[in-house]
């Protein structure tokens, strides 16, 4: 089944199938932070007046101090880097 958020990406867009499924789990590792576990829970797709695609952010949680943390702005580089 293809995810639908891929209507959105234009034919041979660099995104273009490498879209990350609602529920995928990646671990970040940021300097000299613990590594933190984050789930994707939601995108954002942004497109213009035109209906064109301009650009996909992730929704990702993660727990912090006992609660769970919602980060509203990760990009697709963040997944890859992740070895997601």
């Amino acid at each position: 089944m293809t995810n639908p958020i891929e209507k959105f990406i234009p034919k041979g867009h660099r995104l273009e199938g490498k879209i990350y499924p609602i529920g995928h789990k990646f671990t970040v590792n940021r300097g000299k932070q613990s590594p933190r576990a984050c789930t994707v829970v939601d995108y954002r797709v942004t497109l213009d007046g035109q209906g064109q695609f301009v650009k996909l952010r992730y929704v990702v949680t993660y727990p912090f101090m006992g609660k769970i943390m919602v980060d509203a702005d990760v990009v697709q580089t963040t997944l890859d880097i992740a070895g997601a």
